[in-house]
């Protein structure tokens, strides 16, 4: 019989009263805290259930994604790969927490036969705890696949604005190695901040971490765009007739160090932001 742990806030406790024995007649054994005896140490019984759960149901919510026992909770149910979110209400999710599939139970009326809860129970009978040489072999390739497609992500960088450099008169070895080491230095942080993330879902392939990279850029890419774009609108300068090449070439250039360096302080703050956050769960 699977063992779950579902977390909540208290706010949500007659949803999770309706979710419970509904799931508990489905054939699992489940632990909330009502499960708490009076002389149990709060604490201990609660990290002791977590760790032992086969499955951590976490219960979304404007109450919830605002507890740091919640986050905490589901935190550790991501690194375990056993977390499965829910949601009670049309609240958006936690930050950190939106890129999981989260199963809709905000007009869920307490039937078993809905097809939420259905997914719900298969998704239970599917999941699976990595064990513990599985997550650390799952975090090194995470984070050596950030620090390789950041090295090459960079170099691509460096060979394009090398080529945007031969339309306006030439390159020098000087010039190719500042260009290469700009474009890998402020790849790296996008890579790693995806490595993080592709990690903290479970993942640590290839594709993972170049998709997140892409996002990144693709946000990145569209704000160096817009100040493209209203420099364009408010400068003096008026251009005649066909754009010219060198005027392609630099506009190019603005665009593609923008989309760098743009993406490198969106990654260094989400990174710092996410330290901020584990460091602060630590001390509680």
């Amino acid at each position: 019989m699977k063992r779950i742990f579902v977390s909540y806030a208290h706010e949500d406790r007659p949803f999770v009263a309706q979710l419970a024995p509904a799931l508990a007649e489905a054939g699992y054994e489940v632990w909330w805290d009502r499960e708490l005896e009076g002389g149990d140490a709060f604490r201990a019984k609660i990290e002791e259930s977590l760790n032992a759960a086969d499955a951590v149901i976490v219960v979304w919510s404007g109450r919830s994604r605002a507890s740091r026992w919640v986050l905490d909770e589901a935190e550790k149910g991501l690194t375990r790969n056993v977390l499965i979110p829910v949601r009670a209400d049309k609240s958006p999710m936690p930050l950190g927490f939106g890129g999981l599939h989260t199963l809709d139970f905000s007009a869920w009326s307490g039937a078993t036969d809905a097809r939420c809860f259905t997914e719900l129970a298969d998704r239970v009978s599917k999941v699976s705890a990595a064990p513990p040489e599985q997550q650390r072999r799952r975090a090194f390739f995470s984070m050596a696949w950030g620090l390789v497609l950041g090295v090459l992500v960079g170099l691509g960088f460096a060979a394009a604005a090398i080529a945007l450099d031969l339309t306006q008169g030439g390159v020098t070895t000087e010039s190719m190695g500042i260009a290469a080491f700009l474009g890998i230095g402020s790849a790296l942080p996008v890579a790693l901040w995806a490595a993080v993330r592709a990690r903290r879902f479970a993942q640590s392939n290839p594709f993972a971490v170049l998709t997140r990279m892409l996002r990144t850029y693709g946000i990145a890419a569209v704000v160096a765009l817009a100040l493209v774009a209203i420099v364009g609108v408010f400068s003096f300068e008026t251009i005649q007739g066909d754009i010219r090449a060198e005027r392609f070439a630099e506009i190019s250039g603005v665009l593609l160090v923008g989309t760098l360096v743009f993406g490198a302080v969106i990654a260094a703050f989400n990174g710092l932001m996410f330290a901020f956050a584990q460091a602060q769960r630590a001390r509680q």
